[in-house]
């Protein structure tokens, strides 16, 4: 039962460690891509693809651990049922226990249920983690559309601005030219 709290506390502190590594280095790639990029502008298509290929490789990296546990949770409970087959007493009773749990919703304080509710609780994680995984990803490229939205704004207004002034210098010289034809006539 130790053991199991001990793999959770462990796996939760990894978690969140690997939480705060893959947000860094999310960050730092984008800064990296930036800062190499400045004088260019970028497609839509090429900012969702970096986003992409750097969200793959964290998931990559997510489900090789997932991997890994889900195979350390599979050799515990063959370890387990290794044990309970040398006593087929003991076997009946946990599988009744199980089946109680099922139908009555009741905790039971044994080896069996115990990792359960830890394979439960991983897999829970899991998902939870891809989605929080998904949510920065999302987030950080809408921020980028944003970004991209307002610089492609401030690139109209500049060219519209520049368009005025050519139109008003343009119509300066025209005016100056008809003075001028008007005082030689």
């Amino acid at each position: 039962m130790e053991i199991y709290k001990e793999q959770n506390q462990k796996q939760s502190i990894n978690s969140i460690k690997k939480e705060e590594w893959q947000v860094e280095i999310l960050q730092k790639k984008f800064a990296e891509n930036k800062k190499q990029n400045q004088d260019c502008q970028w497609s839509k298509e090429t900012i969702h693809y970096l986003a992409n290929q750097a969200c793959q490789e964290i998931l990559n990296d997510e489900l090789i651990q997932n991997q890994q546990t889900n195979i350390n949770y599979k050799k515990q409970s063959q370890n387990n049922n290794d044990q309970f087959e040398t006593d087929t007493l003991e076997q009946e009773n946990n599988s009744q226990k199980i089946a109680n749990l099922q139908s009555i919703n009741i905790s039971q304080n044994n080896d069996t249920n115990i990792n359960h509710n830890a394979m439960v609780n991983n897999s829970n994680n899991n998902l939870l983690e891809m989605n929080r995984l998904q949510s920065i990803q999302q987030t950080q490229i809408q921020n980028q559309q944003k970004q991209q939205i307002i610089e492609q704004n401030k690139d109209q207004q500049q060219r519209e601005f520049c368009q005025k002034q050519l139109g008003f210098i343009n119509m300066t010289q025209s005016q100056r030219i008809v003075k001028q034809e008007t005082s030689e006539n």
